[in-house]
Order: structure tokens, then C-alpha cells, then sequence
């Protein structure tokens, strides 16, 4: 380890060992990931549900239990109503088979923590709001070229007073696509169509990658974007974006 230390990156986790091994096979052991225990991922994005179902799915706690630990949890970010979306930070954690369900959210909301100490920023409010943003870009571009100049657009549409119109945020309250229909009718505090400002909490859980693209959102006179085959588009006209809309084969 001290010879190769510098590009040896070792796993956290729980490792059985039967029979005799060298220093060698037990490094290469660890390095490779050959762990014991329960894995739980939380990829980029996922939201609160999808998370719950997972830990359901691994035995590590059902959605009762869940609660009542969550209620029972001393946070310094805003949660409420019980509501912790946004804080169940992306990452693979890896728990002993006898792992309880108050040590596993201790653990998820630890790492979120230690990724966003509280010290750090004294204005919970202004912290829930940009982290509310950044599940939104998120959860709208893949890229994270992309993340900051989205960041700046929806940014600005808050300045102006212009309503965020992203299909993600009815997306996430109904669990599916929302139809063109129901964005224009559908009246909830996540329907960003309908409602101006923020919706009530984050529409899923960032990496602290987009939060800093948000921190850094690069404002430009662009007001509008899509994304259409794995390409990104920006305008700053409504004109203009449906004209970029029919030329890229998106809007037929």
C-alpha cells in the first residue's frame, strides 16, 4: 500500500476472508470491490420514492420505518412536513447484513452532511432554495457542460418573473411524463407551467456537482433550451427556440 498508495482506491465496506491469504491477494481483494454486505445505490437523481423502494426491495427498511426514524432525526436543513427530498445524497453505501434502519439514514443523510456542512451555509432557506434548483437541472440535462448555462436560464427566469416551465417538476408529483394537457391544467405547486417560483422541495436528490453548477450558473440572454438527442440547444427568443425546435427534427 505505501508503494502504490498514491493509485490504490480502496472501497469502504465489509470483507470476508476464508483461509490463508498474502498482503497481495488481500489488497486485491479490497481494491476490486469483493465485498460482503448489503449495497445500496443511489443514483444521481433519484427521488425519495425511488429510494425507499430500493431500501424496501433490500430488506433494510419499509416505508413505515422509514418514517419514523426520519421524524425522529435531528436536521439542520428544512424539512418540512417529514419531507427529506433532496438529502438522500447519490453514492453506493455498503451495509453489514445486520444493519438497522435508523443506521442506514443516519448514514445517507451523513454523507450528505459532510458534503454540505451546515456551518457552511449559515442561510438554510437560500440553501434549500438552490438545492430545489438543482434537482430541477438535474433531473432536465445530463450533461454537465450543460448544467451551469440551465442553471442560468432558469436562474433568470426567476429574476424576470417568468414561470421555470419544466416538465420535471409535475413529472416528479405525478411519477410519470405529464402530458402536454396536464401541464396546462394541472393546478399544484409543482406544476412550474402553471405556478411561478420554486416548487414546494426538491424534485429529487443532486450531487453536489449540480449544486455547484447553480452556485456558478452562467447567466446569459438566453431564456430558453431543449434537449433533443443528446444535444442541447439554447435560444433567447420563444421565436427562435421553435424555430431550432423544428430544424433539429424535434417539433414536427
Amino acid at each position: 500500500l505505501k508503494l502504490n498508495g498514491g493509485n490504490m482506491k480502496l472501497k469502504v465496506g465489509t470483507y470476508k476472508f476464508n483461509g490463508k491469504f498474502s498482503k497481495y491477494e488481500i489488497i486485491k481483494k479490497i481494491k476490486s470491490s469483493e465485498t460482503n454486505g448489503v449495497r445500496l445505490t443511489i443514483p444521481e437523481g433519484f427521488t425519495s420514492k425511488q429510494v425507499f423502494a430500493r431500501m424496501e426491495a433490500l430488506e433494510l427498511g419499509n416505508r413505515e420505518e422509514i418514517n419514523k426514524v426520519l421524524s425522529e432525526m435531528d436536521f439542520p436543513y428544512p424539512h418540512e412536513n417529514n419531507n427529506f427530498e433532496g438529502y438522500f445524497y447519490p453514492e453506493t453505501y455498503i451495509f453489514s447484513e445486520n444493519v438497522t434502519t435508523k443506521q442506514v439514514i443516519q448514514t445517507i443523510l451523513g454523507e450528505f452532511l459532510k458534503k454540505f456542512p451546515p456551518e457552511k451555509y449559515p442561510d438554510k432557506q437560500k440553501f434549500y432554495d438552490n438545492l430545489k434548483m438543482a434537482s430541477i437541472v438535474e433531473a432536465e440535462v445530463p450533461d454537465a457542460v450543460d448544467k451551469p448555462k440551465v442553471a442560468g436560464i432558469f436562474l433568470k427566469r426567476l429574476e424576470i418573473g417568468m414561470k421555470l416551465e419544466s416538465d420535471a417538476t409535475l413529472k416528479y408529483e405525478l411519477g410519470r411524463q405529464a402530458s402536454r394537457n396536464e401541464l396546462k391544467s394541472q393546478n399544484t405547486p409543482y406544476n412550474s407551467y402553471k405556478v411561478k417560483g420554486l416548487p414546494p422541495t426538491p424534485i429529487g436528490n443532486p450531487p453536489i456537482e449540480t449544486f455547484k453548477a447553480v452556485l456558478n450558473a452562467e447567466k446569459t440572454d438566453n431564456l430558453f433550451f431543449f434537449t433533443y438527442k443528446g444535444k442541447t440547444y439554447y435560444s433567447k427568443t420563444h421565436e427562435e427556440h421553435l424555430k431550432k425546435r423544428r430544424e433539429s427534427g424535434q417539433l414536427k
